[in-house]
């Protein structure tokens, strides 16, 4: 096969995906303190319960062809 006929995931991608700029963390632009997070991580835990209607639910989606 040519080298010529040979596609790059970058030349499969959208022109907005290709600028996007990757996530840098606050460690390594230099931040500083003692806690440090991922982008995703929230400092407090939300409540969750999970209640036997929610957990039917659950169970009910995940059996449906």
């Amino acid at each position: 096969m040519s080298t010529e006929n040979t596609l790059s995931v970058a030349d499969l991608a959208r022109e907005n995906v290709r600028n996007l700029v990757p996530y840098q963390s606050a460690r390594r632009l230099g931040g500083n303190g003692d806690v440090w997070l991922n982008a995703n991580e929230f400092p407090t835990a939300v409540e969750f319960q999970l209640t036997n209607k929610r957990l039917t639910a659950t169970r009910n989606a995940s059996q449906r062809p």
